[in-house]
């Protein structure tokens, strides 16, 4: 058994510690996340429980994992880890700055220094930790935009419906609040902005490792279908200066992706809203759906693959970026638990390659390969038949 907490206290776990050293190996932010949620106190309890027993296994998952992921989104909405420069800084300091309580404040950065998580240089002063740091906006690799989405309350509460939804097969969030998310997004434009901000962050961390695996030199017209405020799009087109982009979304997505018109992507790159269940934009010959598909059930897919084959070009490609589970028994945490993600607020599922290659034929579409990343997700491409 791999101890998980080595990886927080320093001890040589490769495996979890490579995840903060190495960013290129796979999709941090995700990651980040999946570390504290299931991160346990064995530094506290080695002393009387055996590393193998059953029992501590489960409490290596239980505690403090729940609370370490709340305390991070907490401490990344209060803005702290922004706060804190080059030198350490006191609590009061802190306080002061982000408006809080500083006997409170300072419960919340013992706890995460416990974990790795800011570290206490002296007492009441705080230092960034390589994990702390990742909190930062301005970092390029950051997490803070994803710690405050995984800990939004629709998501907890939703997940606290977990029980019911194993057993209903309806989801928690749609038993919460009697809609689907799309819906009470509409309605509640401060999460519209933590969604955004979340998909824009894990976007620019896609970008590279997408470009590393697939070559869009070739085509002349991208078109991103659900492209979020267009960050993906922009790093395509920013490696490829001959090519031309459509960025397609809800309008009030839309409205906000002010990322195309800055730089030279501007008179290349187009942004149209509207709804893919009804149409999409015509004309490009390679169409990108990433993080889409796995929102909805099997017909909804199908729908959405039928309103692009409609409109590519016939010798057109089809890229489906999506968080692909192995074929093996060796089940990668991050991608199962994403699919419980997507149990707990939608209709839809992670799928695995067998079951991409039965959507593909039933949206008009032949599978052509499945192409891993050094990123979470896949790459499914496509072409037309």
């Amino acid at each position: 058994m791999v101890p998980i907490s080595s990886a927080i206290v320093g001890r040589p776990s490769r495996v979890y510690w490579r995840w903060f050293l190495e960013p290129s190996v796979s999709f941090p932010a995700a990651e980040f996340f999946t570390i504290y949620c299931i991160a346990g106190m064995e530094w506290f309890y080695a002393d009387v429980m055996d590393q193998e027993n059953a029992s501590f296994q489960i409490f290596q998952l239980i505690w403090p994992g729940a609370l370490a992921a709340q305390a991070i989104s907490a401490v990344a909405r209060i803005g702290v880890a922004d706060a804190i420069g080059r030198s350490p800084e006191s609590v009061s300091e802190l306080a002061k700055t982000t408006g809080t309580k500083v006997e409170s404040l300072y419960r919340l950065l013992r706890a995460l220094s416990s974990v790795g998580v800011f570290t206490e240089t002296e007492s009441g002063h705080f230092a960034h930790t390589p994990a702390s740091e990742s909190l930062r906006r301005d970092h390029p690799q950051t997490t803070h935009h994803w710690a405050v989405f995984l800990g939004a309350h629709w998501i907890w509460n939703s997940m606290g419906e977990l029980e019911k939804t194993v057993a209903s097969g309806q989801s928690g969030f749609k038993r919460l609040f009697g809609e689907d998310i799309d819906l009470f997004m509409a309605q509640n434009p401060d999460q519209v902005e933590v969604y955004n901000n979340a998909m824009s962050s894990g976007s620019r961390m896609m970008i590279q490792a997408l470009l590393e695996v697939y070559d869009f030199s070739r085509f002349e017209c991208v078109v991103d279908i659900g492209g979020g405020q267009g960050e993906l799009l922009k790093g395509i087109l920013e490696a490829h200066s001959g090519l031309r982009g459509k960025l397609f979304d809800q309008p009030a997505v839309i409205a906000s992706a002010s990322v195309l018109t800055e730089g030279d992507v501007a008179d290349r790159s187009e942004a149209i809203g509207g709804d893919f269940f009804e149409s999409v934009p015509t004309g490009g010959d390679v169409y990108i759906l990433k993080g889409v598909l796995h929102g909805f059930t099997d017909d909804d897919a199908v729908s959405i693959l039928k309103k692009i084959r409609s409109a590519i070009r016939a010798n057109g490609r089809l890229l489906i970026i999506e968080a692909t589970p192995e074929t093996s028994n060796e089940v990668n945490p991050r991608k199962a638990f994403m699919d419980l993600l997507m149990l707990t607020l939608t209709a839809g599922k992670e799928r695995s390659e067998d079951e991409f290659r039965s959507l593909l034929i039933r949206g008009g579409f032949e599978f052509i390969q499945s192409r891993p990343t050094s990123a979470t997700n896949a790459v499914v491409e496509a072409k037309p038949i």
